[in-house]
C-alpha cells in the first residue's frame, strides 16, 4: 500500500497539496480492519485515571512543540522561548502530581533501569534519522536540484522498500533468539555509515552518489525499531502497558530536529517562494547538509556504543564479608 499511495499522493499534490491528505484513510482504514483480525488483543488495563496528571502532559506536550514550532521560524522569538520554558515547568508539574498520586499513570521506575533507557535512546535516535533523511533529501533534491514533487518520491522509495524488508528480517532474527542488545547497536551502525556515505555529495550529484544512505539508512533504522519495541512491550509493568508504549512517540516528539538548512541563511519554507536565494546560496546550504549529515552520523555512533553499554548483563555485586 505504501508503494502505491506514495505516488498517488505526489501526483495529487500537482492538483491541490491538500488532496494528498486523501490517500492517508486508504491506507488506515485497511490496516485498523488487519489489525484487528490480525492482532491479538492486550489485556484490559483496570486502572484509576489521574485527569489532573493527564491534562498536565497533554498540555507540556503541546506548549513545548509549539514553542519549537516558533523557534523554527525565529531563533531570537521570546515567544518561542516562553512556550518552551512553560512546556518544561508544565512537565515538572506532572511529575510532581504523578509522585503525590496513588494512580499514577506512568511507571517511573522504569527510568531507572538501564534496558529502558537504552531502548528510549534508540527510539529516539532512529525516528529523528528517518525524519533528517527523508526531510533533508526531499529539500535537497527540490530545492538545489531542482526535482519535481513526483520525482522526490520516487528517488525516496527504496527506503520504504529497505524498511518494509528489513523490518520482516530483524522479526526473524529476534525469534530465533537474536537478543535487542545486539540488534539495535548494529543497526544504529548501519545508519551511520549511511549518513556518513552523503557526506561528499553536492549540487549536481547522481542519483546513484545517494543509493547508499537510501539503503543503508532504512535497514539500520529496521534493525533498530522492531526490537526497540519489543523491549517496550516486555518491560511495561502490568496494567502500563498503553501508557509505557505511548511514552515512545511522546518523547520523540518532544525532541525535534529544526531545519539544519536554516543557519545557512535559507530556511526550507522560504526557499520554496524565492528559489534564486536558494541558488545564490546553494554552497552554505550543501556545506551545511554535509555538517547535518556528518554529526548526525557521530550521533548514531555514539548512541549504538551507548546502547550496547547499556544493554550489558549486570554483574551481581558481591556479598560483603
Amino acid at each position: 500500500m505504501a508503494l502505491v499511495m506514495q505516488p498517488a499522493g505526489s501526483l495529487l499534490t500537482e492538483l491541490d497539496w491538500r488532496l494528498a491528505y486523501l490517500t492517508m484513510p486508504l491506507v488506515a482504514v485497511p490496516l485498523l480492519v488487519l489489525s484487528r483480525a490480525r492482532l491479538p488483543e492486550t489485556p484490559r488495563e483496570a486502572r484509576r485515571a489521574n485527569p489532573p496528571a493527564l491534562a498536565a502532559i497533554a498540555t507540556a506536550i503541546l506548549v513545548f512543540l509549539s514553542g519549537i514550532s516558533l523557534l523554527a521560524n525565529d531563533s531570537s522569538s521570546p515567544w518561542a522561548w516562553a512556550c518552551m520554558a512553560a512546556g518544561l515547568a508544565l512537565f515538572g508539574l506532572w511529575v510532581w502530581l504523578e509522585r503525590r498520586s496513588d494512580h499514577p499513570t506512568f511507571p517511573f521506575a522504569l527510568l531507572a533501569r538501564p534496558v529502558f533507557i537504552g531502548a528510549v535512546i534508540a527510539g529516539t535516535l532512529f525516528n529523528i534519522a528517518l525524519g533528517l533523511l527523508t526531510l533533508q533529501l526531499a529539500d535537497f533534491w527540490e530545492y538545489l536540484d531542482g526535482y519535481g514533487a513526483v520525482t522526490v518520491t520516487v528517488g525516496l522509495l527504496p527506503v520504504t522498500v529497505v524498511a518494509g524488508g528489513g523490518s520482516y528480517l530483524a522479526g526473524r532474527w529476534l525469534a530465533r533468539g537474536v537478543p535487542p542488545g545486539r540488534l539495535m547497536p548494529l543497526g544504529l551502525l548501519v545508519c551511520a555509515a549511511g549518513f556518513f556515505s552523503l557526506v561528499p555529495v553536492t549540487v549536481g550529484s547522481p542519483y546513484v552518489s545517494f543509493l547508499p544512505a537510501l539503503l543503508l539508512v532504512p535497514a539500520g533504522i529496521s534493525l533498530v525499531t522492531v526490537p526497540q519495541s519489543g523491549v517496550f512491550v516486555a518491560h511495561a509493568p502490568a496494567g502500563y502497558m498503553g501508557a509505557v508504549t505511548s511514552s515512545r512517540i511522546t518523547i520523540s516528539a518532544a525532541i525535534d530536529f529544526p531545519h539544519l538548512l536554516a543557519p545557512a541563511g535559507v530556511h526550507p519554507v522560504r526557499a520554496g517562494t524565492a528559489r534564486a536565494v536558494v541558488t545564490a546560496s546553494a554552497g552554505a546550504c550543501v556545506a551545511g547538509f554535509r555538517l547535518a549529515m556528518l554529526c548526525f552520523g557521530a550521533a548514531c555512533a555514539a548512541g549504538a556504543a551507548a546502547v550496547w553499554l547499556l544493554f550489558r548483563p549486570r554483574r551481581p555485586k558481591a556479598p560483603a564479608a
